[in-house]
């Protein structure tokens, strides 16, 4: 790793979920939608409004509708995602890899609603996404995580430090920049601070369930 990159002390260091904690959320799922919103915001590592959208920016005449379905490529295995925290709009696409089991999912999910191409995925608002979060938290006893109570964005820190202690590397790091949609480097560095010397890609983490 280039020494260029020094991981800021994050000011909450218990502020992630432990894979096995995303293994019990994921459980605490009854439903088809619930456990594949636990699956993508974890393996994605994606934002909530660039999975579910967010119609509050309507009145700045904005509207960013979250993953449809014209956004899954099914014959490779990838999502384009909206990167949002960018000056840019209409927000420019990124690419975001996932597992095979996350994309049998979404096959099935859009099938049983009978989704069409320009159809959005969940039809949720961000509050939404965060109340079922809780509401799953709250049956697998994961009401906290670190300082504060469990929210969707503790799925993307989750994410990014189970990849970066499977890819403890610069290459590694630059993956994980254009996957999470960072426009700088450094802010992706800040995870470098729980990466130990053992590599594997992140989505080998649902292989078995």
């Amino acid at each position: 790793m280039s020494k260029s990159f020094i991981a800021t002390p994050m000011s909450d260091l218990r502020g992630y979920l432990t894979e096995a904690e995303v293994k019990k959320l994921y459980d605490a799922a009854e439903s088809l939608r619930d456990k594949l919103l636990v699956r993508l915001f974890f393996v994605t590592g994606a934002r909530v409004s660039e999975v579910v959208g967010d119609v509050s920016w309507k009145n700045k005449r904005k509207v960013f509708h979250g993953l449809r379905v014209k956004d899954i490529d099914w014959k490779n295995g990838v999502l384009y995602l909206d990167t949002l925290k960018r000056k840019h709009y209409p927000p420019p696409k990124r690419i975001v890899p996932i597992d095979s089991i996350t994309l049998g999912l979404l096959r099935q999910f859009c099938e049983l609603n009978v989704l069409e191409n320009e159809d959005k995925v969940f039809n949720l608002t961000r509050q939404r996404a965060t109340q079922i979060l809780k509401e799953l938290g709250a049956k697998a006893g994961i009401e906290k995580v670190g300082q504060k109570k469990l929210h969707v964005h503790h799925l993307r820190h989750s994410h990014c430090i189970a990849y970066v202690k499977r890819n403890n590397s610069l290459e590694g790091l630059r993956k994980l920049q254009r996957k999470l949609g960072h426009a700088n480097i450094e802010t992706t560095a800040h995870y470098l601070q729980y990466a130990p010397e053992e590599r594997r890609e992140v989505e080998e983490i649902f292989a078995n369930w």
